[in-house]
């Protein structure tokens, strides 16, 4: 009979200890407890915590688990304890996670300043190709204009060589027609080489060849002819005997009797000047007749 009075006295005091339990599970969460729940949270969910603060963060997860058990078991002296250090944790492990975001701040500048070096030292280096690429062209530029100097030098060493050779030639020719028609004189002068025709090829005061003429003028074309480069300046002289305007007109008449004969003879207009001197220029005196007859004359000058 006593063994039944104890259980039934034991039985009403072990459910109001569950019942405790049950209101004691179902108790809010403290505030403080809350906050250092939401704080690890926030830090396992941020990856620079993870990265640079991992031991940190384990110890702030360890306290925090502590104090959530102590708060659960009711251990007041526990949970408080254990609240307190996680929240030092917190602070630490907060502390170390804004010196590793500094320092990926520090190294995003550091790789910006690289990368501005980089960029200044590529667009140097672009400036720089671009210089010698032009230094190069010019360069070229100026051995081709160089070569193009010379063989045009050259080519007009040669031109002025030529030209000297066919001066010569004809100038040799011209001696050789003047020594073979007695009455042609060649001779070299500042202007060229200067053929005289003389006074035997007109009647005094006339202007038309003499029949005896033909010879000279046949014999003096062929040498034109045979250097096509060679123009001639055909002028007329008269000695001081009538008028200057007479001696004038007179002059001119002769100069273009003689061009007339060089076409008669296939020497072309274009490489013919006419020129009317009248009693100027006179190469002797006029006051004897061989003085006279040496004034009156043709002289042809061979132009290259």
């Amino acid at each position: 009979m006593s063994i039944q009075l104890k259980q039934i006295r034991v039985l009403p005091i072990a459910a109001g200890f569950m019942l405790l339990q049950a209101c004691a599970g179902q108790q809010t969460k403290p505030d403080e407890l809350q906050n250092l729940e939401s704080q690890l949270k926030s830090f396992q969910s941020n990856p620079t915590t993870v990265r640079t603060a991992a031991v940190e963060l384990d110890a702030l997860e360890n306290l925090t688990s502590r104090a959530q058990s102590s708060w659960a078991d009711g251990d007041d002296p526990e949970y408080e304890h254990a609240l307190f250090l996680a929240q030092k944790q917190a602070d630490i492990t907060r502390a170390r996670t804004d010196i590793g975001e500094k320092r990926q701040e520090v190294n995003s500048l550091a790789e910006q300043r690289n990368q501005l070096r980089l960029d200044a030292q590529e667009a140097r280096l672009t400036a720089a190709r671009a210089d010698l690429k032009s230094t190069q062209s010019r360069a070229q530029e100026a051995e081709e204009a160089r070569k193009k100097a010379q063989q045009e030098a050259q080519a007009a060493r040669e031109e002025v060589e030529q030209a000297r050779l066919e001066a010569q030639l004809a100038a040799d020719q011209a001696m050789a027609l003047s020594a073979e028609l007695e009455n042609v004189k060649a001779e070299q002068t500042d202007r060229g080489t200067l053929l005289t025709l003389q006074d035997i090829l007109f009647e005094f005061g006339k202007s038309e060849l003499k029949d005896g003429a033909e010879r000279t003028m046949k014999k003096l074309a062929e040498f034109i002819n045979k250097n096509p480069k060679v123009n001639l300046v055909i002028e007329g002289f008269t000695d001081s005997i009538g008028s200057e305007e007479y001696n004038q007109k007179l002059s001119e008449a002769r100069a273009n009797a003689v061009r007339d004969a060089m076409l008669e003879n296939g020497v072309e207009a274009s490489r013919m000047t006419t020129k009317g001197m009248g009693e100027q220029f006179p190469v002797a005196t006029n006051d004897t007749d061989p003085g006279r007859s040496k004034n009156r004359r043709v002289e042809i000058l061979l132009e290259q």
